[in-house]
């Protein structure tokens, strides 16, 4: 009895510990509507945490929901991300004027894409003195629509 209740206890920390190295996308906001083929800020932020965590790195990714009945809410992007637009190091820091630390990244959304799409993050990092490996995908549905301008 003893030995199931010191791995609850175990299997209890550890989530708690992941827990603490969630992320959230600070930007583009949900619903947001964005220019096909533009440049865009997403911003990737991570609360602070006591657990110490090393950042592997994160892919951001855009899939779009056209030919889906239901739209978006059909698509589960932990099982198809989509069409990749940065995958590399994350290294969130303070800055002045966050609450959290955050990084930046600038990416292109392809001109071929219109109407609604899914932009996710997925991170990778390595938690506490183990370590152990944590994984989150994290999303918002955009609105993508091609802006011509006249002359």
């Amino acid at each position: 009895m003893f030995s199931s209740i010191k791995s609850l206890f175990v299997f209890g920390a550890l989530a708690v510990s992941a827990l603490a190295q969630n992320i959230a996308i600070g930007a583009p906001n949900d619903q947001s509507s964005i220019p096909s083929g533009s440049n865009i800020t997403v911003q990737v932020n991570r609360p602070d945490s006591l657990t110490g965590s090393t950042e592997v790195g994160i892919a951001i990714c855009l899939k779009s929901c056209e030919g889906y009945s239901n739209g978006c809410q059909d698509i589960d992007v932990t099982q198809a991300l989509g069409e990749v637009l940065y995958v590399g190091s994350y290294d969130p820091e303070f800055r002045a004027g966050g609450w959290y630390p955050y990084q930046n990244f600038t990416v292109q959304i392809p001109s071929s894409y219109t109407g609604e799409a899914i932009l996710s993050v997925t991170q990778l990092a390595l938690v506490g003195a183990g370590p152990f490996p944590y994984t989150q995908t994290v999303n918002v549905t955009v609105n993508l629509a091609n802006i011509t301008t006249s002359s």
